[in-house]
């Protein structure tokens, strides 16, 4: 709409011209004209700067190159092309006020239209100056030519932004998606590393009671706030409380994020291993590790998000890339809720009340006997 009203403001000019002799007259009237001005007894065009004094009335007027200041009144539009238009208190303007290239200054006039005030970018007011100064009016072939070359300009950079812009947002969220990834998984080895039992209770937590855990969750995430309040409150209230506050408000909402990820690293270490049982053989402990488990987790959770990224830089398919989009959030909302319940259950991992002891390993004797003969060193 800017650029319409901008392409409109540029072509008014001209457009007005069309059918004034070469040398207009000056303007009349009570007001001071600086610099040379065309007038055709409804509408002046002035370049330089213009006043319209208190107790004059004209009718449009238009300012190209300068200030047009209005302390009387203007029956129809006032329009400033690469200037500013200044309204004092006794101002008024019963048309509109549009500013092209400059600033709208209101000191108390009053303006019965609209105001507007446009960016000049991408104007010739140098040109438009030197046709108002040379009198010479531009056909009206000139004119069509002119709108009909911006629309195809217009056109083509809305083209090139429509092309362009899905590949950059797409490209944006892979990188994202990638950084998110390491991100977690660095913090995930880290916790395998110092605190595997930790870990792996809270996941066990999640397998064994998973919907106790979503519930937890669910209703701690709405108690989060009030009980920060209350916190805040019980500490305020007490002598030996109030040096404990700098501690308890950057600490309080540090501690819920970092349950909040333990959560979630929990619930793909759960999804790891529930898939590596699927796959593999359980007695096989070469299988079991903390790191594979949590990385492949992981990735099946980060993994549709990255696939919506990369189908939404098609463009036409943008709607589908949205909704797998939101249905991978959605889903990293739950897991991450139903891990923090799991880690209030289970006390961030130092108790294992909500956790179904895993069933002893059935041995079959023939994993261990076979009737292949034994070889013996020297055997020949």
């Amino acid at each position: 709409m800017r650029t319409r009203e901008m392409q409109t403001s540029a072509l008014l000019i001209p457009l007005v011209m069309m059918g004034m002799t070469a040398g207009g007259a000056m303007a009349q009237g009570t007001g001071q004209v600086e610099g040379p001005a065309v007038s055709d007894g409804a509408q002046r065009i002035v370049t330089g700067d213009r006043t319209i004094e208190t107790g004059e009335v004209v009718e449009e007027i238009v300012v190209v190159g300068g200030d047009l200041r209005i302390r009387g009144e203007v029956l129809g539009d006032a329009l400033v092309v690469g200037g500013n238009l200044i309204l004092d208190e006794s101002a008024v303007v019963n048309g509109d006020a549009v500013v092209t290239g400059g600033r709208l200054i209101n000191e108390g006039g009053r303006v019965r239209g609209e105001m507007r005030t446009i960016d000049g970018r991408g104007l010739d007011i140098g040109g438009e100056i030197e046709r108002a100064l040379g009198g010479a009016g531009a056909s009206s072939d000139e004119v069509r030519e002119e709108v009909r070359e911006m629309a195809r300009s217009e056109r083509r950079e809305s083209s090139g932004r429509s092309w362009f812009d899905p590949i950059r947002r797409g490209f944006a969220g892979v990188i994202s998606t990638i950084a998110l990834g390491l991100v977690l998984g660095g913090i995930g080895a880290v916790l395998v590393f110092y605190g595997r039992p930790y870990l792996e209770t809270v996941s066990d937590t999640v397998r064994s009671a998973g919907l106790r855990s979503g519930a937890t969750g669910l209703a701690a995430s709405f108690l989060i706030v009030p009980a920060f309040v209350v916190l805040i409150v019980a500490l305020a209230v007490s002598i030996v409380g109030i040096p404990f506050l700098l501690v308890a408000i950057p600490a309080y909402p540090l501690a819920i994020f970092a349950a909040a990820v333990f959560g979630l690293l929990a619930v793909a270490h759960a999804v790891g291993e529930r898939t590596a049982e699927q796959s593999r053989d359980s007695f096989d402990l070469r299988h079991r590790n903390s790191y594979a488990y949590l990385f492949t987790g992981l990735g099946m959770v980060l993994i549709p998000l990255l696939a919506a990224h990369l189908i939404a830089m098609t463009g036409f398919l943008g709607f589908i890339g949205s909704l797998l989009r939101f249905v991978t959030w959605l889903g990293i909302w739950v897991a991450t809720t139903v891990g923090f319940g799991a880690v209030i259950l289970s006390r961030a991992g130092t108790r294992r009340t909500f956790v179904t002891p895993a069933p002893d390993p059935v041995i079959d004797a023939d994993d261990f006997f076979t009737d292949d003969p034994i070889e013996r060193p020297g055997d020949v």
